[in-house]
C-alpha cells in the first residue's frame, strides 16, 4: 500500500513538471517504442505483470499520450512485451508454475521447448508494430457501434 501511495505521489507530480513535449530531442512513436519495449521485456523477466505497470506506466503513459499513440494498442503490447519476459530467462515466472507440474521432465526441456512460443510473440509483436491497424480492428469495431 505504501508503495502505491508513493507512486501516486510520484505520478502527480510527474505529470505537472515531467511530462514530453513535442518540442522534447526524440518525438517519433516508433523510437520511443523502440526504446520503450525492450525496457518492459527486460522487466517482464523479473516482475509480473502489476508490478512492472504501477512504477513505470506513470512514466511511460504520459509520452504516449503526448504522442498521440493509441492507448489500447500501447496496452497490447505491452501486455505481449510483459507476457514475453515472463517466459524468458533468467528468472522464468512461468516456469515456477510449469515445473511442479510437469515433475519428470527436466528444466532444460521445458526452457528449449518454449522457443518456438517465444518466436511466435516476438512476430505477433512485429506485425503489430508494423501494422497497428491489426491490433485495433476489434477495438475500433466495439467502440463505432
Amino acid at each position: 500500500m505504501v508503495i502505491l501511495i508513493g507512486i501516486s505521489q510520484r505520478t502527480l507530480s510527474f505529470g505537472t513538471h515531467g511530462s514530453a513535449s513535442k518540442d522534447s530531442v526524440v518525438t517519433s512513436a516508433t523510437v520511443i517504442l523502440i526504446l520503450i519495449l525492450p525496457i518492459s521485456l527486460v522487466l517482464g523477466c523479473f516482475l509480473e505483470e502489476f508490478a512492472m505497470m504501477v512504477p513505470t506506466l506513470p512514466i511511460f503513459f504520459p509520452i504516449i499520450q503526448e504522442l498521440d499513440i493509441n492507448p489500447i494498442w500501447f496496452g497490447g503490447l505491452l501486455a505481449l512485451t510483459l507476457q514475453m519476459g515472463l517466459i524468458s530467462l533468467p528468472v522464468c515466472l512461468t516456469m515456477c508454475t510449469v515445473k511442479p507440474v510437469a515433475k519428470d521432465v527436466p528444466i532444460g526441456d521445458i526452457l528449449v521447448e518454449v522457443v518456438p512460443f517465444r518466436l511466435v510473440m516476438a512476430a505477433c509483436l512485429g506485425l503489430l508494430v508494423a501494422f497497428p491497424q491489426t491490433g485495433l480492428t476489434l477495438p475500433n469495431a466495439m467502440i463505432n457501434r
